[in-house]
């Protein structure tokens, strides 16, 4: 495979990140656990998280899993018994953007990926 190659490969496990934490980030958006009107949260919460993509030496990314930081806030919820939930700090609809890009950048890696295999091989053919 050549550098390109290399790097579309970097770009594809880039991509199936990004889709795999903004699944869960999703899934667990509406999960809660109960919390006082000063922010304290009283039991365990889902703690959202983001990609980041950090440059490799040799070129391409390489992704790195952060927490988001304010991991949640503070609802009014009638049904808790101190009157106030926590709620991960997570915005379906930019979760929802993330995945439709990573999923189109996923396809565009993958077709990197084929065509450099492609050119390899026509090259290997004109070669011989």
């Amino acid at each position: 495979m050549s550098s390109i190659g290399t790097i579309a490969a970097q770009g594809l496990a880039f991509q199936a990140t990004r889709l795999a934490v903004a699944a869960s980030n999703i899934v667990n958006a509406r999960t809660s656990a109960e919390a006082t009107a000063d922010g304290r949260v009283l039991g365990a919460i889902y703690q959202p998280r983001m990609v980041v993509g950090v440059s490799n030496q040799e070129g391409g990314l390489r992704a790195e899993i952060r927490p988001v930081n304010p991991g949640s806030h503070i609802v009014f919820d009638a049904a808790s018994s101190t009157g106030f939930s926590a709620v991960p700090n997570v915005d379906i609809a930019s979760e929802m953007v993330t995945m439709m890009i990573a999923s189109t950048s996923y396809r565009a890696a993958a077709q990197l990926i084929a065509l450099d295999a492609s050119l390899s091989d026509t090259l290997t053919d004109l070669l011989a």
